[in-house]
């Protein structure tokens, strides 16, 4: 995916802080269009929509716990707020495909439950998630910490209403973003 503020970085600071803050905003917007879509299906289609209302609810400090955790990594840098703008917006436009994706399943009726989460992603999770808690320091371990709690409870939520394959999506997904995160310079962070 092209970076839509690959202008704005090349330029000054100020710039791509604006240009992520204005995409933060736009997801944003996607985000509760899309949500506000998947409610009335739900409605029209008589399904209750008290899971997904707490699974968005759960996500939203997920969210911004793990946006606050990618900041601290570049604390007292210029490019804080970019980093977490781009967070903000990176987030929510995966959180809508998700929304996106429940929107489908219930205009075909086909809602299924969620099993678990593929072993190997799991423990890829696992490992990653590890390897950060060894690297950081006690504040953005803390930060992390809180971030990786927050999500638990968003994925149990988010996959109780969302179904099929949620958790191993859900898992993938936070791998990229903690691995994402992490300024992996010699590019060996991360090896097995």
């Amino acid at each position: 995916m092209a970076d839509p503020c690959a202008k704005a970085e090349a330029s000054t600071q100020a710039e791509a802080n604006e240009c992520w803050y204005k995409q933060a905003e736009l997801a944003d917007t996607a985000l509760n269009a899309t949500y506000g879509k998947v409610i009335a299906a739900m409605r029209s289609s008589n399904v209750d929509s008290t899971a997904l209302v707490h699974a968005q609810l759960a996500w939203i400090p997920t969210r911004d716990k793990t946006c606050d955790y990618e900041q601290t990594l570049y604390d007292g840098g210029s490019i804080m707020p970019a980093i977490y703008e781009q967070c903000i917006a990176t987030m929510t436009q995966a959180r809508t495909k998700h929304l996106e994706d429940l929107l489908g399943a219930i205009n075909a009726g086909k809602l299924v439950a969620s099993g678990p989460a593929d072993k190997d992603v799991d423990a890829e999770l696992n490992r990653v998630y590890a390897i950060l808690l060894k690297k950081t320091d006690a504040k953005e371990r803390a930060k992390l910490v809180a971030s990786e709690v927050a999500w638990l409870a968003y994925r149990d939520k988010a996959c109780a209403i969302e179904g099929s394959g949620c958790s191993t999506a859900l898992e993938q997904e936070r791998i990229d973003v903690l691995k994402s995160s992490w300024l992996d310079c010699d590019g060996d962070t991360f090896k097995k």
